[in-house]
């Protein structure tokens, strides 16, 4: 692979990704989904950004929420298998 093909590569990946991250954001689309389907409904909704394994700075001062999606998952689970 020329020295051009990876730089085209990386500039396809920068607007299309195809790698794990595409993986962590679809996966954490789908939780972010069942989570707010079984939230209570005076509660936050849960974002995207909540379930993805990488946080910004400002996404840590929030504290809780990566708490509270799991929580909220927890609970799923928990009702899940009692029925």
């Amino acid at each position: 692979m020329t020295s051009r093909e990876i730089t085209e590569w990386i500039a396809y990946d920068s607007l299309e990704p195809v790698g794990a991250l595409r993986g962590d954001v679809q996966a954490a689309l789908v939780a972010a989904t069942v989570a707010n389907c079984h939230r209570a409904s005076k509660s936050k909704p849960f974002r995207i950004a909540d379930f993805l394994p990488f946080r910004s700075r400002r996404d840590e001062r929030r504290g809780g929420d990566m708490a509270a999606a799991f929580a909220a998952l927890r609970a799923v689970a928990t009702s899940a298998r009692s029925t």
